[in-house]
């Protein structure tokens, strides 16, 4: 069509590209929808840091055994987990994941001691739902006021 940009990724061809359009349609993501979420960015990363300040942990230990029917899916499975295991132990826990290349396997234990503030659960809704940008996406992704 004359007036788009052929390399654009809203542009006319679909060619295995998400295609953006201006008004809400359920082969596309709406612009309005887009800037809606982006605008939320900030006051949901408040949120979620709100959320996360209502629990505090005193102890976390994890020893776990873990195999899969494949040996290399075991070994990308085991490495996703200890990179997460290495950011926890920055925080603290005690997490050791142990590789069980020989057959299915899933054993463990898990202890985790937990102090948690209930009321500061409410607040960050609260504070959250204060936001214009954060009432907009959620009346957005509900469907009011269309």
């Amino acid at each position: 069509k004359e007036g788009q940009d052929e390399s654009h990724p809203g542009s006319d061809e679909k060619g295995g590209e998400l295609e953006v359009i201006e008004e809400g349609d359920a082969d596309g993501i709406s612009v309005h929808r887009i800037r809606s979420v982006l605008a939320a960015m900030p006051a949901f990363i408040d949120f979620i840091r709100d959320l996360f300040r209502s629990f505090h942990f005193k102890t976390i230990r994890c020893h776990l055994q873990l195999g899969l029917d494949d040996p290399s899916e075991t070994a990308i499975l085991t490495g996703r987990l200890w990179s997460i295991a290495a950011f926890l132990s920055y925080l603290g826990a005690d997490i050791q994941i142990e590789p069980f290349f020989e057959e299915e396997r899933l054993e463990g234990e898990l202890l985790a001691e937990a102090r948690m503030r209930p009321i500061r659960i409410p607040a960050a809704i609260i504070s959250a739902l204060r936001e214009k940008e954060m009432r907009s996406l959620l009346k957005d992704a509900i469907g009011w006021g269309r």
